[in-house]
């Protein structure tokens, strides 16, 4: 805290030392030209302009030589003198004269822009390793807003949002801006400090600006935005671009920059279309302006994506060039909103010796200090180096206002009267009730949304009841109630179940949890097929295959992050475990047919015996490991970053009682393993062993995931079977479980006439099982993902195959659904 005073003082101290040249940008037909850069010559203290082409430069009395720059268009270098008092300076710039006399293409010869091309290939790793750390500033200013808004969504109205749409349906929903600290390692270490956080109408929160986030710079050979990007200069950039020299430019120094087009070879491929613009013998990028439309990058919803990306030369240093600025705009929409979007990081003041402590980059590469939200508008109009529009101007003043009345106890009566209205429809979704100045909540779950079928009940239904209290507005620390009564009619029995859940504080996310009551459940607690599925399945097929035990039970639980990537969960619970038999043969399925099939016994019959009831003490011990795990860091809580290593598990179970075993399993996954713009691929692997099995009843094997349905959850993928059988590799022994995915993310696909218009995916999987009874079960399927229509691309449909040990292939599409 006393280093952060310190620099506050600073930074104060030195706001009064300079003083604001300011202007505007243009054509020379006074066109504003947006994002133009601005910066000070012979060092690294700059700004950009913002959209209506108004800039501002903090500079030190005297005389200083201040370069204009915009992509495109001639450099201009202005002398200014500068006193205490603010200075305006409007500038206009010609676009640049594209020479091309000394370049001749004769018929049939590759396009000028190759070599050059190949220059700049060859030279990409030099110029993305060439500074080994560094530090600087960096500015972020992030706007968000509604272009269009549809007047009503499944019939309610949409109103004002509270008053942040105007009377045509448009208004800014997210304006921020930051100031922070960037420093930076090779090959990939980030630790972001933001110092200063700004966001409109909510004077307690941080902006989600990070300037690492960013930096999508061509000097990578791909750049992660949902879909890895091919640069245009990346190694395998050939088979993705065709390049076509436009010219050269001369800026006022007689530096010769190249100006080359890119050209995508397959409009659906994953890559850039726009310009680059390459330095002459140093073959550096000087800047990009670069647009991803919705075909390339493949995301639901996101119509078109713009980059400009300008670089420049450190002062005083061997051509060490580095990001000036970076402004990232996209248009977006669904459901009849139009969504705009604009986000430009300035990064400033160059230290690229900075000589950082070895342990300087830890674990935590993004830290919000304390107090960073504190600053109030005079603070900020000292500080900004991007002009605030006229329209963003207006938005900090009405959110200001709004906040105060958004926040009040009236205002938020209003709304939950409003929304607590019972309503007919909610007997079918459930009945919300809300106490939102208290941060209570209450929900009452829809009984007639809840009537399943199985056959060990019947027609069953159950009332779900909820309470939330939340303790600050963070959602970190927090309790959750929760009860179930559930009803089965052709059983006719009641059972009552409920929880407890309380998270303790926010940096080791300090969980307690305890719950109790009777319920049904099933052999594998992992819940293989849901009870809409079972019901389907049941009524219309007459397939029982969910299979179920009568379980009363006490649980407690408790789970905290130990350190860094490590966390512990625990449980101890008490099960009075019975058996539990079909009670109904309803079913629609051949309604008039003697011979119609029979429903099987609600005991798997890959158990190896009945059991009447069973008492079990367990007690369940699990980590979680991921090596490398990254942070990022708020006043009182933290999340966790993206991460490229994988995440080991260990799992051990005791079970005593009238059962005595001991269970060991552990596991390793990987979500991402990139393989360029082929996708990516996931992994998934599990092994264990019963270290003691002396008594314990089948509900305590250890069960796998299958599937005996054409129906699948895509989000279970990686942990499941498609057309397994639920309960044959059930085990008591040692086991292991190998799921593999590749998700090729538009490859192939995309290169397919018509087909690659409906932007659909290719995705590959393998699974693969080894129980010690029954040697190896396989499983191959090839699928087709990203089904669907605009943004509601939740369906996928796979065709399967499968194996078990010396038996025959067995062949099933399965259709899976993502929520």
């Amino acid at each position: 805290m006393q280093k952060f005073t310190l620099f506050l003082l600073f930074t104060l101290a030195c706001n009064g030392l300079f003083a604001q040249l300011s202007g505007k940008l243009t054509d020379i037909e006074g066109s504003p030209l947006p994002f133009a850069s601005i910066y000070l010559k012979g060092s690294t203290n700059g700004t950009t302009s913002n959209v209506n082409g108004e800039y501002n430069l903090s500079l030190l009395p005297g005389t200083h030589d201040v370069i204009f720059q915009y992509i495109g268009y001639e450099t201009k270098t202005i002398r200014v003198t500068m006193t205490r008092e603010p200075q305006k300076l409007d500038v206009s710039l010609k676009e640049a004269a594209i020479e091309l006399s000394e370049f001749v293409v004769r018929s049939n010869a590759e396009d000028p822009a190759y070599p050059i091309i190949r220059a700049a290939i060859k030279k990409r790793e030099f110029y993305r390793d060439q500074v080994e750390e560094y530090r600087c500033d960096a500015y972020v200013k992030g706007n968000i807003a509604f272009d269009k808004t549809p007047k009503k969504i499944m019939g309610q109205e949409i109103g004002t949002m509270g008053g942040v749409l105007d009377s045509t349906g448009k208004g800014i929903i997210y304006l921020s801006e930051s100031r922070s600290t960037l420093f930076f390692r090779q090959p990939d270490q980030y630790r972001e400090e933001m110092i200063f956080s700004k966001v409109a109408g909510n004077d307690r929160g941080f902006g989600f600006n990070r300037a690492q986030d960013m930096d999508f710079s061509p000097y990578d050979p791909y750049s992660n935005l949902g879909r890895r990007i091919v640069s245009p200069i990346a190694d395998n950039a050939f088979f993705y671009y065709k390049y076509k020299l436009i010219g050269t430019i001369r800026d006022d120094q007689g530096q010769v920059i190249y100006k080359i087009q890119v050209i995508p070879k397959r409009s659906e491929d994953p890559v850039y279309r726009g310009f680059i613009y390459i330095v002459d013998q140093d073959w550096a990028v000087q800047s990009v302006d670069f647009i991803l439309l919705q075909s390339a990058i493949k995301q639901p919803g996101l119509d078109s994506l713009w980059i400009k990306q300008l670089f420049f030369p450190i002062p005083n240093t061997e051509d060490v060039w580095r990001t000036f600025s970076v402004n990232i705009r996209f248009k977006a929409g669904a459901l009849g909103f139009k969504l705009v979007g604009n986000f430009t990081s300035i990064l400033s003041n160059y230290n690229i010796k900075p000589a950082l402590d070895k342990k300087f980059f830890g674990k935590d590469v993004f830290i919000v200090k304390e107090g960073a939200n504190e600053k109030n508008q005079e603070f900020w109009d000292t500080l900004r180096p991007i002009p605030l529009t006229a329209e963003e101007a207006r938005d900090y003043v009405k959110k200001d206002s709004l906040q105060t009345i958004w926040k009040s106890k009236p205002y938020k009566d209003s709304i939950d009267r409003k929304n607590n209205k019972f309503t007919v429809m909610k007997l079918l979704t459930g009945y919300n009730y809300n106490r939102s100045f208290y941060r209570e909540y209450f929900s009452v779950g829809s009984p007639i949304g809840t009537i399943q079928y199985n056959t060990v009940q019947g027609y069953n239904a159950a009332l779900k009841l909820g309470y939330t209290k939340d303790y600050d507005e963070y959602n970190m620390k927090w309790y959750r109630l929760n009860g179930e009564l559930s009803y089965g009619f052709s059983e006719k029995k009641l059972r009552a179940w409920g929880s407890y859940v309380r998270q303790l504080e926010g940096l080791r996310s300090t969980q307690i949890s305890l719950s109790g009551g009777r319920r049904v459940t099933q052999f594998n607690a992992g819940d293989p097929i849901t009870p809409t599925v079972n019901s389907v399945y049941s009524l219309l097929a007459r397939h029982n295959y969910m299979k179920l035990y009568d379980k009363v039970s006490a649980r407690l639980g408790f789970g905290r992050e130990l350190s860094n990537g490590i966390r512990m969960n625990t449980a101890l619970e008490w099960a009075n475990r019975n058996s539990l038999e079909n009670t109904s043969d309803q079913s629609w399925y051949q309604r008039e047919d003697p011979d119609r099939r029979a429903f099987t016994p609600n005991l798997p019959a890959a158990a190896p015996r009945s059991f009447d009831q069973s008492r079990a003490l367990t007690f369940d011990l699990n980590f979680s490991f991921r090596p490398g795990q990254k942070y990022y860091v708020y006043p009182g809580r933290k999340y966790a970053a993206e991460n490229k290593s994988p995440e080991f598990f260990l799992n051990y179970r005791l079970g005593a009682g009238d059962v005595n075993y001991q269970l060991l399993s552990v596991a390793i996954e990987e979500d991402e393993l990139p393989l360029g713009a082929w996708g990516f691929s996931q992994l998934r692997v599990q092994a264990g062993t019963f270290l003691q099995r002396k008594e314990l009843e089948f509900m305590d094997f250890k069960h796998f995931n299958g599937n005996q349905t054409i129906l699948g959850d895509q989000d279970r993928y990686m942990s499941s079977f498609m057309l397994l059988p639920y309960y044959d590799y059930s085990t008591d022994r040692s086991f292991f479980q190998a799921h593999w995915q590749h998700h090729f993310e538009g490859a192939i696909l995309d290169w397919i006439p018509l087909v690659k218009k409906l932007g659909w995916k290719l995705v590959l999987s393998g699974h693969l099982l080894t129980v010690e009874q029954k040697k190896n079960y396989l499983e191959l399927a090839a699928g087709i993902e990203n089904v669907g229509f605009g943004v509601f691309r939740l369906f996928r449909f796979d065709m399967a195959v499968s194996r078990q040990a010396g038996g025959k292939w067995n062949v099933g599409p399965v259709f899976g659904i993502s929520l």
